[in-house]
């Protein structure tokens, strides 16, 4: 009842947010937020080709393995989204859809051992699920690898609800890109590929060298503003005199 407005936050606006029907379980399915777990079944049939991780047995080791992880924790702390990644990761390398070095790029940012990697990791594993999602179920589910989206699945304390991680996370995820962990595209977020990060630097070097060349900048800079003032200026009707005769700026 105290945390209900953080709970009822988590991924609102997806098909997969928060349920009134939730409400009865919440307490036993706790520490699993019932979001998280429509979550997790979600990822799980999307790589999951043979389908032995959504049997009951398999599905029930994922929790308890969960349950273990936090059970040692204050009472309101919640299992993290991500934790699923790391069930699943030994079957998406063997299955091919974990490549060595994204897996390399997850792995060896949680491994320098302090939070903010550990957030970093995290942030990385969550975006490469939801990139899993074929594209248009995850429309349909409203899931997009959003700073929004990634903190709430995120979130593990519900007390002191985002502890600031909500500010955090688009700096975290800026810093990825800027690192050629990350690509941004139109608001979301999506691994970079070996070809995307030599595009991508290919790309800052070419900037680099036109950022410094005035000779270019300049004749370029020129054009633009003559254009642009020239598009509002044609626009502008003067007339002078009391026989109104009109005058070109």
């Amino acid at each position: 009842e105290r945390v209900s407005g953080e709970i009822d936050r988590q991924l609102q606006g997806s098909q997969i947010g928060p349920r009134s029907s939730d409400r009865p379980d919440l307490a036993a399915d706790y520490p699993l937020l019932p979001s998280r777990w429509r979550f997790w079944q979600e990822v799980m049939q999307a790589v999951d080709v043979s389908g032995t991780s959504r049997q009951v047995r398999n599905s029930l080791r994922t929790v308890q393995n969960a349950l273990t992880a936090t059970a040692r924790l204050p009472l309101g702390h919640v299992i993290p989204a991500d934790f699923i990644f790391g069930e699943l990761r030994q079957g998406l390398v063997q299955s091919g859809q974990l490549l060595g070095e994204v897996d390399a790029l997850i792995t060896g940012e949680h491994a320098a051992g302090d939070p903010e990697s550990a957030q970093r990791s995290s942030l990385l594993a969550l975006v490469f699920l939801l990139s899993r999602l074929d594209p248009s179920r995850r429309r349909d589910l409203g899931l997009h690898a959003t700073p929004a989206t990634l903190a709430d699945l995120l979130i593990s304390d519900l007390h002191s609800g985002d502890g600031g991680l909500r500010t955090r996370i688009p700096a975290l995820l800026e810093g990825l890109v800027g690192r050629g962990k990350l690509i941004a595209v139109d608001g979301e977020y999506r691994m970079q590929t070996g070809e995307g990060r030599e595009w991508n630097a290919q790309y800052q070097a070419a900037l680099g060298r036109i950022g410094g060349d005035e000779s270019r900048i300049v004749p370029e800079r020129e054009t633009r503003l003559k254009t642009a003032v020239g598009a509002v200026v044609k626009d502008l009707k003067l007339v002078q005199g009391v026989s109104k005769t009109p005058r070109l700026l």
